[in-house]
């Protein structure tokens, strides 16, 4: 989808600054920041999926767990809790996640 993503700006804005490399060019020679209307399609498409779905693997894993009428581990419960703060706190800041 990344990629879609990349070839679709590269046709579509103009260009910021061309050094001659073709790689070079296309990944970082445009928009840094691509908007549809009100809707930034970077944090669409690189922040939010990924760390919402890692947020829910990791409760899909325990909820396996208390399926098979075992307790989960301590390890997984401070994984799972972990992973939850370390993506609520990515969300809540993610305007600075983009600049990085």
């Amino acid at each position: 989808m990344l990629c879609m993503l990349n070839i679709v700006m590269y046709l579509v804005t103009v260009p910021m600054c061309i050094v001659g490399m073709v790689v070079y060019d296309f990944f970082m020679g445009r928009e840094l920041n691509p908007c549809v209307g009100p809707i930034d399609l970077k944090f669409f498409c690189e922040l939010r999926p990924g760390l919402i779905g890692w947020v829910i693997l990791d409760l899909s894993f325990v909820a396996e767990v208390v399926a098979n009428g075992q307790f989960p581990s301590v390890a997984l419960l401070l994984v799972t809790a972990f992973h939850t703060l370390y993506v609520a706190d990515a969300l809540y800041h993610e305007v600075v996640l983009v600049c990085t």
